[in-house]
């Protein structure tokens, strides 16, 4: 068994992109680890004596460099350069509780289906991510792009505004579509002529303190393409750059403030007999020397308005909080 992640930043060498970003934390761009012996359970056990632990997280960027990116971004999407791309900052928090704890206080509070703890000598990662980069079953291969969010209402009420506001949203399609069509198109390369089809469009995903939309794309891959080829040629995600891929990599590497390191890379574990699962890292907790980092972001579009979308990125925070 085969568990680790592949960082952000490595996706960005694999398109030749070079980043001169500084780094907030201190962790390798690729880590896994392999293991003789395993035990699979269907629910991490919980206590009922878990101690509620707040967190007190800070931008390291401020509200107006984000909000001049985002401005930035938009005047790149009316010149032309690019139709959408995803930008992100990094919230920090210090803690000097016991890790494991933590995690499972957070999963009780947020359970998600990509979940994933990784503990080494020198960081911890406590991941939330609700979002599938790629499943491989033999040769078949399927991914889920999520994109577009709205807050869950205080009262079942409201909550059903959100939903229907976020279902309404032609922005919030829009971005969802485009970032479908690029997935289709990376599995494209990969996967067998005429295997390729978007099985689920742009359906609803609840989660504890968000909704979302998300796509289901699906594909064989050709004989000659190894699981781990497939993943490589298609890292950085989609959902977390934008498109055209590349134009999206340069610009917000450009404006954003730190390296994004494993934030929006890939946590995978490849079983023994070769299939494999891999999340977005999303709503992933970074800790190292008594502090934790905390990556958040969202897709900017030409509708996008720049107050709603800083006010989106924390509203991704808020269960963390």
């Amino acid at each position: 068994l085969i568990i680790g992640y592949i960082g952000y930043e490595y996706g960005v060498f694999l398109h030749e992109v070079k980043t001169a970003n500084p780094s907030l934390f201190n962790i390798p761009d690729i880590y896994f680890a392999a293991y003789d012996k395993y035990e699979e359970i269907d629910n991490i056990p919980l206590s009922n004596d878990l101690v509620d632990t707040r967190l007190s997280f800070k931008s390291t960027t401020s509200k107006q460099h984000y909000l001049e990116s985002v401005n930035s971004i938009m005047s790149h999407i009316r010149q032309g350069d690019i139709y959408q791309a995803n930008f992100t900052h990094f919230l920090k928090s210090e803690y000097e509780g016991e890790s494991y704890q933590l995690f499972k206080q957070m999963i009780r509070q947020n359970p998600v289906e990509f979940s994933s703890f990784l503990h080494t000598p020198d960081f911890t990662i406590h991941s939330l991510s609700p979002e599938r980069f790629a499943t491989i079953r033999g040769r078949s291969i399927y991914t889920e792009p999520i994109k577009g969010t709205r807050p869950r209402g205080e009262n079942q009420a409201a909550d059903n505004q959100n939903r229907e506001a976020l279902l309404s949203s032609e922005k919030e399609k829009a971005e969802l579509n485009m970032i479908t069509d690029l997935l289709r198109n990376d599995l494209g390369k990969i996967s067998e002529i005429g295997s390729v089809n978007v099985t689920k469009n742009r359906e609803v995903m609840p989660l504890e303190a968000v909704w979302h939309t998300h796509s289901i794309i699906e594909g064989l891959l050709k004989e000659n393409v190894s699981p781990i080829e497939a993943i490589l040629s298609m890292i950085p995600g989609g959902s977390i750059t934008g498109c055209p891929k590349k134009r999206a990599i340069e610009i917000i590497d450009n404006l954003e403030t730190y390296k994004r390191g494993l934030y929006t890379g890939t946590i995978g574990i490849q079983y023994p007999n070769g299939d494999s699962d891999w999340s977005i890292a999303i709503r992933t907790l970074i800790e190292q020397n008594n502090n934790l980092y905390l990556g958040i972001g969202g897709g900017i579009t030409l509708d996008s308005i720049p107050e709603d979308e800083y006010a989106e990125s924390l509203a991704k925070a808020k269960s963390f909080i």
